[in-house]
């Protein structure tokens, strides 16, 4: 991950180790979270997608390491604070901090998860995942569910509108769904 200045000076590396940081958003407080999708390579439940907090100067171990893998050098590399589906393609990430939806929903994140390119009958994930966040020392804790289920779509981003409404980009439908919570 990159950071730079809008006039392109004062450009750095941020963080390394990641395959492909797919989205980037921050949270009420300015903590950087990345959507980031794994290696291709390692059979059909490895590695996971992940949603990681990105620290400046942290390496994220990729290629050779990925949440749940701690051995040897793997032991020293952060750590995912939430995964999906490995292959799923985690990719569009947004923080709800609109009034729309009730106060349970303020700054949880919400993460469009493609599917994966090669699918095998029944394979689950196609839709917007719902991540709660709670903070644990300097990094936090999560909990997953699917919140926006398209088993006939490819979302691939989402976004907060000023009117409070969940936004979702459909690839393959060639849709954008407003979300809103209750009646319309």
């Amino acid at each position: 991950i990159l950071r730079f200045k809008p006039d392109g000076s004062d450009f750095s590396v941020y963080a390394t180790g990641m395959r492909n940081p797919y989205d980037v958003a921050f949270n009420a407080v300015g903590d950087l979270f990345a959507t980031d999708n794994g290696r291709d390579d390692l059979g059909w439940d490895q590695p996971p997608e992940e949603l990681n907090l990105v620290r400046q100067g942290v390496d994220y171990g990729w290629p050779d390491c990925w949440t749940g893998n701690v051995e040897g050098l793997c032991a020293t590399r952060a750590q995912a604070v939430a995964t999906f589906t490995a292959h799923k393609s985690a990719n569009g990430l947004a923080f709800y901090h609109g009034t729309q939806f009730p106060a349970e929903y303020f700054d949880n994140a919400f993460v469009a998860v493609l599917g994966a390119i090669n699918l095998r009958p029944g394979d689950p994930e196609r839709g917007v995942v719902r991540v709660q966040l709670t903070r644990s020392g300097d990094s936090y804790t999560s909990v997953t569910a699917l919140f926006l289920d398209l088993p006939d779509g490819r979302p691939l981003d989402v976004t907060i509108g000023p009117d409070g409404a969940l936004y979702v980009a459909d690839y393959i439908n060639d849709s954008i769904y407003r979300i809103v919570y209750g009646a319309p």
